[in-house]
């Protein structure tokens, strides 16, 4: 639908992300309501402008199309309570809380030490959550700077810990990501701050581009060792969130041909090694690796 193409467009929300084949604007999970309140109000404003119907639910969601009857909704609670009793089960492999999904917590986020003389830049460029959180427990100072995210995830993570985001980008992938903010940073001093192991080349686009970027190595995604490794059943679905976490996941769990990958992105999907083909989730958040879990964990 054109129309809705129009309105993510034009509002690029934060908190909400649009599920085309089912129309219906998923709010992130465990977001208060405070945080997406407004979204709420600027999509709904737009549909009513539009002439558009739509329905929100108890959570948040905006599920686009007239209202479902009462008979149609107990008939799809019911159906939904049955599949969710005989569904594979759906696990992650970091430590992030994910409603009906199992964690593997096999790998771990270590901070690095690293000197920043923050007064040196105008602004800071982030392309994870990870390095925002890292960031902000050893330089809180960062909020006075200009912050630019590859992605709502690490742009929710600026803007939950105060600071002042000024873009999020459209692409959501690194070397792209670069190129929409070669004008963005245009005569500004610019500081990457990233984890020991990178899948872009962001930094190197940006000083092409005549950009005078630094880089700061905060942290690094480490694999936990396990004295007893996680055995999983049969048919199991398991969320992958970084190329480091393919890696980490077939050092500790042999694949078994029944297994399910559900990747957050072409660059963790492109981790995979031969004979294993990922599925790969609309968004990159957790929040549609996980819708796109279950659709499979129902199969």
């Amino acid at each position: 639908m054109d129309r809705m193409k129009t309105i993510v467009t034009q509002l690029s929300p934060l908190y909400y992300e649009y599920d085309a084949a089912r129309q219906i604007f998923w709010v992130a999970q465990s977001t208060p309501s405070k945080d997406y309140a407004l979204e709420l109000v600027s999509i709904t404003h737009q549909l009513q402008s539009r002439h558009i119907p739509y329905t929100v639910d108890g959570k948040g969601n905006i599920r686009i199309g007239a209202r479902i009857s009462w008979s149609a909704r107990m008939c799809e609670g019911a159906f939904g309570l049955v599949r969710r009793f005989t569904c594979s089960p759906v696990y992650l492999t970091g430590e992030a809380a994910l409603e009906g999904v199992r964690t593997l917590g096999l790998f771990e986020i270590k901070p690095l030490p690293c000197a920043i003389d923050l007064g040196a830049y105008d602004a800071l460029v982030f392309t994870s959550k990870n390095a925002v959180e890292v960031l902000d427990k050893q330089y809180p100072q960062w909020k006075r700077k200009a912050a630019y995210a590859i992605a709502p995830q690490s742009a929710k993570a600026i803007k939950r810990l105060g600071g002042q985001l000024r873009f999020v980008g459209k692409s959501h992938y690194g070397n792209q990501f670069a190129l929409e903010l070669g004008t963005q940073l245009e005569h500004k001093r610019v500081l990457y701050v990233r984890a020991k192991e990178v899948a872009s080349d962001l930094a190197e686009i940006l000083r092409a581009q005549g950009v005078a970027c630094d880089e700061a190595v905060i942290y690094e995604t480490c694999c936990k060792p396990q004295s007893t490794p996680p055995v999983l059943p049969k048919k199991s679905v398991i969320i992958f969130s970084a190329p480091s976490n393919v890696a980490c996941f077939l050092q500790h769990v042999s694949w078994d041909e029944s297994y399910r990958a559900v990747a957050i992105g072409n660059t963790t999907a492109a981790a995979f090694p031969e004979g294993i083909t990922p599925v790969i989730a609309e968004h990159t958040s957790l929040e549609s690796c996980l819708r796109k879990a279950r659709e499979l964990s129902y199969m």
